[in-house]
């Protein structure tokens, strides 16, 4: 059985990422990675984060390297944050287990759209 409390105070997640100073970072779209880089590729997730300043409502985004920064679809607001209050995750996160990979899927209208896919890394020991 779940216990409520354990539940209701979970912590929001601390990376062991360091956040870059707003002139160093470099924000980036799905669009621009799958361009960029072949469509296999694997970024590694070094912290997830929601921001509330957004004209549009919350936007979340991932940090995959030192100071770029991606931007996520705004529909999947609720899961990073549901993702942030996970400690396994977290941990995983800080450990450079976690990460992604982009595929592109298909409204109902057929236009294209592109989503991050979620990977358990493997780290060589």
């Amino acid at each position: 059985m779940t216990s409520f409390a354990q539940k209701y105070n979970r912590n929001t997640a601390i990376y062991t990422y360091d956040y870059p100073e707003k002139e160093a970072a470099v924000y980036t779209s799905l669009k621009e990675l799958r361009k960029t880089y072949p469509e296999d590729k694997v970024y590694t997730v070094y912290a997830l984060y929601i921001s509330t300043k957004g004209q549009y409502g919350p936007t979340p985004s991932v940090a995959i390297g030192k100071n770029i920064i991606c931007n996520l679809p705004g529909f999947m607001a609720d899961q990073i944050t549901e993702m942030r209050q996970d400690a396994e995750l977290t941990d995983a996160i800080n450990e450079g287990r976690f990460g992604f990979r982009i595929i592109e899927k298909k409204k109902r209208d057929g236009k294209p759209y592109l989503l991050p896919v979620w990977l358990d890394i493997e780290l060589p020991f």
